[in-house]
């Protein structure tokens, strides 16, 4: 492959990305930049907040304070954020929310809720935007428009998703 080459770099704790010019087997950094504040795990945080605005009020403090409590919604909401690359929409159920530290059971509250694609882009737009932003930057950087990039390089699982997958069709104007 000859030409210009944006490596788009999503993963679990951070963004980066890099323009590369190459040619003739000579690889040339044009400009690199991104984000170590934004990964995958942000896009998880913004679904357990949308979950945890919809636990009964009379459990959500609880809730909230308790470390058993918050990983089974971090664990729901990855694996509905997967989902959601091959479907429109992710059923969430999560049982025995509550004060683990107490123990009883009556202290605990079950939350049965549905995800949607579009809603979970709704949620995820501050991220999507500073994705467009760091791109922009790097584009800027090399003194490019994403008209001038020939090829974009998807690299680490949030790149799987649909909506990131999408983000980088809009932003170049062409499939990954």
């Amino acid at each position: 492959f000859q030409g210009r080459v944006l490596v788009f770099d999503l993963g679990g704790g951070t963004f980066d990305v890099s323009v590369l010019e190459m040619e003739n087997g000579v690889y040339e950094v044009k400009a690199t930049g991104g984000d170590p504040q934004l990964g995958g795990d942000d896009f998880d945080a913004r679904i357990v907040q949308w979950l945890v605005a919809q636990v009964p009020d009379l459990h959500r403090e609880a809730v909230m304070k308790d470390r058993v409590s918050m990983q089974r919604l971090r664990y729901a909401a990855e694996r509905a954020k997967r989902t959601l690359s091959d479907q429109v929409e992710a059923f969430i159920s999560v049982g025995e929310l509550g004060d683990h530290q107490e123990g009883a059971p009556e202290r605990y509250c079950q939350l049965d809720t549905a995800l949607t694609r579009d809603f979970f882009q709704t949620l995820a737009e501050p991220l999507t935007t500073r994705c467009i932003d760091v791109c922009r930057s790097v584009l800027d950087e090399a003194k490019l428009t994403p008209g001038d990039i020939e090829a974009v390089m998807l690299v680490g699982g949030m790149t799987r998703m649909r909506l990131v997958r999408q983000l980088v069709k809009q932003l170049f104007g062409r499939n990954t």
